[in-house]
Order: C-alpha cells, then sequence, then structure tokens
C-alpha cells in the first residue's frame, strides 16, 4: 500500500524494497526503486525513498528541475568531458584514433605520425606538444610546432613537404573532434 506524504508517495514492493513516485511540472509520473542494504531495514530504504522524493520536490520549488535521466546524462557528459579534458594530446588522438573506422594501413600511419612527430619533441629544448593536455594547446602553439617541423625535420630531409602536409592534417582532424566533443572552442 503507497503511504502519500504532502508530495509525491512511498510505497513497500515486497520485504526487500521500496519505491518512490511523484507527479512532475510536465504532468509525466516519475518514480525511482529503494532496495534494502545489507544491514539495513525496510525503514532504511523507505528513508531513502523519501529524501529522494524530498530533493525532487526542492527541485521543483527552485525551478531547477529537470527528468531524473537528463540530470543523469548531463552529469554523465560533465564527467566525460572533465576526464577528456585532463588528456594530454598523445592520449586523446590515440583514443580518437581508437574509435575510428579506419583501415588498418591508415591507423598503422595514424599511428607512425603520433609516434614520430606528435610523441616526440622537434627540438631538443622543447617538450613534445603531444605532452600537452587538449585544453592547453593554443593555435599559436600549433603554428610553432607546424614551423618546426619544417624548420628542422623538413631541412634535413627527414620529412617530404608532403608527410608535414599529412601529419598537419590528422592534428587538424584530432581538433575538430575535440571542438565537437566540447573541450575546446
Amino acid at each position: 500500500m503507497a503511504r502519500r506524504s504532502s508530495w509525491g508517495e512511498v510505497e513497500q514492493r515486497g520485504a526487500r524494497s521500496v519505491r518512490a513516485l511523484y507527479t512532475a511540472p510536465n504532468l509525466k509520473r516519475y518514480q525511482k526503486s529503494f532496495k534494502v542494504l545489507a544491514g539495513e531495514s525496510i525503514t532504511g530504504a523507505k528513508m531513502r525513498a523519501k529524501d529522494w522524493l524530498n530533493n525532487e520536490y526542492k527541485l521543483v520549488e527552485a525551478g531547477t528541475w529537470t527528468p531524473p535521466e537528463a540530470r543523469e546524462e548531463a552529469k554523465r557528459v560533465a564527467e566525460a568531458q572533465a576526464k577528456a579534458r585532463a588528456d594530454t594530446l598523445s592520449a586523446y588522438a590515440k583514443k580518437k584514433v581508437g574509435q575510428r573506422m579506419l583501415s588498418r594501413r591508415t591507423r598503422d600511419e595514424y599511428k607512425k605520425m603520433l609516434k614520430r612527430f606528435i610523441d616526440a619533441p622537434l627540438r631538443e629544448s622543447e617538450p613534445a606538444l603531444g605532452s600537452f593536455r587538449v585544453t592547453d594547446i593554443t593555435s599559436d602553439m600549433v603554428g610553432e610546432w607546424h614551423q618546426a617541423m619544417g624548420a628542422s625535420l623538413l631541412t634535413a630531409g627527414r620529412v617530404t613537404p608532403r608527410q608535414q602536409s599529412l601529419v598537419y592534417g590528422f592534428l587538424h582532424s584530432v581538433f575538430e573532434e575535440a571542438v565537437e566533443d566540447d573541450l575546446i572552442v
């Protein structure tokens, strides 16, 4: 039997769980189940259900309520973005290459580009571009990296203009994905 409070209701569902229900401002019914935890009585599950209802009510009263699944999705996206923001360019690029539908040859070429031009410093006195966090890299840094590649590797004959263009294109595509992932603007 459901027990109504001033807002929402809590009902016992057998000996091991309860369910909290309420009608939201959008006139839809929302619910959440609470199982009895180890060492807890049914009363403990009922109290957690009531707390959840109270929190939902506070959101409604404050005018900040959104459906619970929308809040969960927003939380999941924010956590993924926070994790991605902590990624270095190298780690982010490797992850993105792993997610793309590529031929084995293209995937191998991208991995070689990463290792040779992004993970390795182009000048001995400077860190590799891949060692910086994606969110910390500026267009000036990319410009300096591109210029250094041309000045040191192209001049020394260790890279062709075509290779330099391919590497820049690959890096550009990685940053486009970072924009799509809302890591950078």
